[in-house]
């Protein structure tokens, strides 16, 4: 499979919004608007970029990080807050590519390491992390304030 990594564009949104569901089939669509503005603004703020890797025209994984300062690493830290591949391309080298690149900007914006948080069921997902070099380290919290 032929495909290329490149940094966000709003007009890869319509590729990137569907492959959300596949990280939470049973949770119902996500609003396309907010995540749209979303989306948008992380194009546009400097200390966030996402990637997309697309074969032709077609979206098929997409990576959002954001550089966030870390006491604990004496610096800053980048952050994954999103990752997914189009299921039918996992296995394929896309996630590998995706990690390769994020590490390589994150390098570059002088991070000291990467971080991630995936959710229990996505066991797929947690091998591939550990076999892309990261460890299990840490429960994450979490509270809506909504």
């Amino acid at each position: 499979m032929e495909y290329g990594i490149s940094f966000t564009s709003l007009r890869d949104f319509d590729g990137i919004y569907p492959l959300f569901a596949q990280l939470w089939p049973n949770a119902g669509p996500k609003d396309y608007d907010a995540m749209r503005r979303t989306t948008e603004r992380i194009i546009a703020r400097p200390d966030e970029f996402s990637l997309v890797a697309k074969s032709g025209d077609d979206v098929i994984g997409f990576v959002s990080c954001s550089v966030v300062s870390s006491p604990w690493h004496c610096g800053t830290k980048c952050c994954l807050t999103a990752m997914v591949v189009d299921s039918n391309c996992r296995g394929a080298g896309v996630g590998a590519a995706l990690v390769g690149a994020v590490r390589s900007e994150a390098k570059a914006r002088g991070c000291a390491g990467l971080e991630l948080e995936s959710s229990f069921h996505r066991t797929g997902a947690h091998a591939f992390y550990e076999r892309a070099g990261f460890t299990r380290f840490a429960y994450t919290f979490r509270m809506d304030i909504s």
